[in-house]
């Protein structure tokens, strides 16, 4: 790579050919959940008023989240989006963003979904290097543990990961597509969760205004 890491981050033809790899196994690894992948994003400040930060406490508490500051750089996109790309072809589409400090960003105005071609997907440095230390991530359905610090344990954040994963996107007004708990539960037991902290988790990651119940036939 030259000068190693100069940059914060990196095309995914650059990164396939240090790695030995296809760009078509990145985005399958995203994918899959495997391995971060992000984009550039940018929010002006004359538009702040359309976007909101959500912390984990908001996620759990199902409380307003805070406005969010001007911003650009690169970001991350969740696995959902690269497993739309993945199976349909085309461009990548996402509605929601994560920071490389953690917070996440969903914009509230329309149009909601953004749009990146191959070429505008790019890998970050530090997760470059780390699959040039550690090698290519292993096959297998436990998802990826964001970094979150010594301080956090591992169940925090794959409960942080499983209300982005079943939540984002969701609404008081489309309960049809509503996750159901028992799915919830199977993929936090795959996480290590027992059956009974699945079953509070569940609980605890569902928002406010998502009623229990069976859902409405369509």
């Amino acid at each position: 790579m030259g000068k190693a890491f100069e940059r914060e981050y990196y095309r995914l033809s650059t990164a396939a050919t240090e790695l030995g790899c296809e760009v078509d196994d990145l985005i399958h690894w995203a994918a899959t959940g495997r391995l971060s992948l992000g984009v550039l994003y940018e929010i002006p400040l004359f538009n702040e008023s359309d976007y909101k930060y959500s912390s984990l406490r908001q996620i759990l508490e199902g409380t307003t989240p805070d406005s969010v500051d001007a911003f650009s750089g690169f970001v991350y996109v969740d696995s959902d989006s690269f497993q739309q790309m993945e199976r349909l072809g085309g461009d990548l589409k996402f509605s929601f963003i994560r920071l490389t400090n953690g917070r996440s960003i969903s914009k509230i105005r329309e149009p909601r979904s953004e749009t990146r071609s191959l070429e505008q997907i790019y890998i970050h440095s530090d997760d470059l290097r780390k699959l040039l230390s550690d090698g290519m991530p292993t096959t297998g359905d436990k998802p990826m543990i964001e970094t979150g610090g010594a301080h956090v344990s591992d169940k925090l954040q794959f409960l942080k990961q499983a209300a982005y994963k079943f939540w984002a996107g969701q609404s008081e007004t489309s309960r049809s597509t509503h996750p159901d708990n028992a799915a919830v539960e199977a993929w936090l037991m795959k996480c290590g969760f027992s059956a009974k902290e699945a079953d509070a988790a569940s609980s605890i990651i569902r928002p406010k205004w998502a009623k229990p119940g069976r859902k409405p036939k369509e």
